[in-house]
């Protein structure tokens, strides 16, 4: 943690505990002196990274036979016979 006054490093002087929370001193290399209350955080941090789902599987696609060429070329003439 840095001095809100100098925002120079600070060291812990003293801890004290109170239920979830801590109470600590702190003083900088300044010699300026402050108080911080730190909570226990229980629950998931809110900026960890979400575990990773899994997804279900895609099937796989599975290729038309190509028609012959005799195939489409009746169906060719077929469709230009009524013409």
């Amino acid at each position: 943690m840095t001095c809100p006054t100098c925002q120079s490093p600070t060291r812990v002087v003293s801890c004290r505990s109170v239920g979830e929370e801590f109470f600590r001193r702190r003083r900088c290399e300044n010699g300026h002196r402050s108080n911080t209350a730190e909570v226990l955080h229980l629950g998931p941090f809110p900026w960890a990274k979400k575990p990773a789902t899994k997804r279900p599987k895609r099937t796989k696609r599975t290729r038309k036979a190509k028609p012959k060429p005799s195939d489409w070329l009746t169906r060719i003439n077929d469709k230009l016979a009524p013409l």
